[in-house]
């Protein structure tokens, strides 16, 4: 009994002392890669969001057209008070009571109203017929809800877009991080070398001081490139909207790097997959339905009206001393618009004109796509080619240090030598990697000119 008591009161005290928030407080940590960033991304950015919200405001406004097919239930209240209480006046025949013969006529009145007068009704009305603009009201709804849609694509396309671009700038400033720091460290034992050179003798002093000024150049350098390091994360942990002290690492990006598809190709998978062209289809079709609905007032609108109503000098309309306070009705109302001053004629030309600029940004939009694909092809191409160049020219580069310093230690090689031999090493490192995260950045690009993975079948 003893032990369930004590586990009794642990499991209290776990239960009562405040959560640790840690996890809570932290949406993410560890290592991220860039499918989890997109992933992030479009799960938390405030632009998908907001296109989110559009989406669903379409689909209520679906329901509001929708509703419009089912009959209205519409109410009425209405009190009267009159300044003179309404009567009636004819002539009425005068008989002689005795003989019963009519002596004449005399003018007579008699009320046929009260003063205060109150009314209510309750009317039911289902549309029958309405040129069809109901019916189009509803699918321009429906082709709205698929242009937000259509957006929120657009949007998720857009965000993907910059979160791998933004994920490969980040990488890029880390590598050159750490491209910085060993060129200051090799440059540190440079000069380290070159100041015990010096004491002995076997260099003169100018070298030593070559090798000091390249060894603050690099420290230098290597704080700017921290420092954008640290921008292009911020900028990245802004797209996935998160915490400013997130604490994570970026994993690297596949070395892996895909062949460059046919153009042909690509334009046709961007006529499937670009969203902007299927939002210009939406807009046409919807142009079509309005000129649809606008034609239907060239038709007479047929409605079914049911009401019943009562009427008396009472507020609940009950007490009617003249006739009876209450009646029911079932009515088929026609109303037909003959003439609107060509208003009509006007709008279906205003129409007709948004139409055939439509088709005309079709045509346009279709050709900047393709140019946009071509120039994004380039731009993987020439960073493919790029890469393979770069990673030789760093081999060569690392061994040329190599044989560098062993020459400067034999002093066949002056310190200007090893500094050139170092500067050359660095810049082969920030070709190469400018040129891999290019790549990666340039087929971002790629992918959002398709409007979907050029590799996708």
């Amino acid at each position: 009994m003893r032990t369930i008591r004590i586990i009794y009161l642990l499991f209290l005290a776990l239960v009562l002392l405040p959560a640790d928030n840690s996890a809570a407080e932290s949406q993410f940590s560890g290592v991220l890669t860039v499918e989890q960033a997109v992933e992030l991304a479009l799960e938390n950015n405030h632009l998908i969001r907001a296109a989110m919200e559009r989406s669903k405001a379409a689909v209520e406004a679906l329901g509001t057209a929708r509703a419009d097919f089912y009959p209205k239930l519409v109410g009425t209240y209405r009190y009267t008070r009159l300044g003179e209480e309404p009567f009636l006046r004819w002539d009425a025949y005068v008989v002689n009571p005795a003989t019963g013969t009519i002596t004449g006529t005399r003018e007579v009145e008699a009320p046929v109203g009260t003063l205060d007068n109150f009314h209510w009704d309750i009317s039911l009305i289902q549309p029958l017929f309405t040129g069809f603009a109901l019916q189009s009201r509803y699918a321009m709804a429906k082709t709205g809800m698929a242009l937000k849609q259509v957006a929120l694509q657009q949007a998720r396309a857009d965000i993907v877009r910059q979160v791998k671009v933004a994920f490969s700038r980040a990488l890029l400033t880390e590598k050159m991080v750490l491209i910085t720091k060993a060129a200051e460290k090799s440059l540190k034992a440079h000069a380290q070398k070159a100041q015990a050179f010096y004491a002995q003798g076997l260099i003169p002093y100018n070298d030593l001081l070559q090798a000091e000024v390249a060894l603050a150049e690099a420290s230098q350098q290597r704080v700017a490139a921290e420092a954008r390091a640290q921008v292009a994360k911020a900028a990245l942990v802004n797209l996935l909207a998160l915490e400013s002290d997130q604490d994570f690492k970026l994993a690297e990006l596949s070395e892996d790097l895909p062949a460059p598809p046919d153009l042909q190709r690509l334009v046709s998978l961007a006529k499937s997959g670009r969203p902007e062209l299927e939002a210009l289809r939406l807009a046409v079709k919807k142009v079509e339905l309005a000129l649809k609905m606008v034609k239907s007032s060239n038709y007479p609108q047929l409605s079914l009206v049911a009401s019943y109503g009562q009427d008396g000098q009472d507020w609940r309309a009950t007490d009617n001393p003249y006739r009876n306070s209450y009646n029911s009705s079932l009515s088929l109302q026609a109303r037909w618009t003959f003439f609107e001053g060509g208003k009509t004629r006007s709008e279906q030309a205003r129409l007709k004109h948004e139409q055939k600029a439509l088709l005309q940004q079709q045509q346009n939009v279709q050709q900047a796509i393709v140019l946009e694909i071509k120039d994004s092809l380039a731009r993987v191409k020439t960073a493919r080619t790029n890469v393979d160049t770069a990673r030789k020219a760093l081999s060569k580069a690392r061994e040329n240090l190599r044989i560098t310093k062993l020459r400067y230690d034999q002093q066949m090689a002056t310190s200007t030598d090893v500094l050139d031999a170092n500067t050359r090493l660095m810049r082969a490192r920030v070709r190469f990697y400018r040129a891999v995260y290019g790549f990666h950045a340039a087929w971002a690009e790629l992918e959002r000119a398709v409007g979907k993975s050029p590799n996708q079948e």
